[in-house]
């Protein structure tokens, strides 16, 4: 034991020797080491640049969101089309997500099937479901690493067949009130 314990005394005293002999040569090692505030400032430069331009990208896929279900005549809107810009708020996107691929698909299929048209299918619901579940597993550690680009995808799919829909809206045709023409 007292064998072991020397032999111990010997190692740290070599370790100890060592980090003296390293702080000679080059100012402070072992110790605190100060970060130089170029190279923290650029770490949160790029922190700040990456969370902007994160929120940017949000921005633009929620009106992309929000553009087509707002030409929707409002009898036909199964929420208000505001509700869409909870998208932007952290946490509850991860839910307002499932609203809007469940709701918004089905406002445009009671339109098109109040005019009669029963060619769009089920207007983007399935493709939108497929988003939402790929956005819940890019919570998941290591899935993440893949799940990003079927969501990727799946959302780009789901924005352009809105954009399609809103496309063959003919709302001349709905009045959203009795007009009474005057005599």
């Amino acid at each position: 034991m007292n064998s072991l314990l020397l032999a111990f005394q010997d190692v740290q005293m070599d370790a100890e020797q060592f980090f003296q002999e390293m702080k000679g040569m080059s100012g402070d090692f072992g110790g605190d080491v100060a970060v130089p505030s170029t190279i923290l400032g650029l770490f949160l430069g790029l922190f700040v640049l990456v969370l902007v331009a994160s929120f940017v990208i949000s921005v633009i896929t929620t009106y992309f969101i929000y553009k087509p279900y707002s030409q929707l005549p409002r009898q036909f809107q199964t929420m208000p089309a505001g509700l869409i810009w909870l998208m932007l708020v952290p946490l509850v996107n991860l839910v307002m997500v499932f609203f809007i691929v469940l709701q918004v698909p089905d406002a445009f299929k009671q339109y098109f099937n109040s005019v009669g048209n029963y060619s769009v299918g089920d207007c983007g619901k399935l493709v939108g479901l497929i988003w939402a579940i790929s956005v819940l597993c890019s919570l998941v550690p290591l899935l993440n690493y893949i799940a990003w680009i079927p969501a990727l995808v799946c959302m780009i799919m789901f924005i352009v067949k809105l954009w399609a829909m809103a496309g063959q809206l003919n709302t001349k045709g709905l009045p959203e009130k009795t007009v009474v023409p005057e005599m």
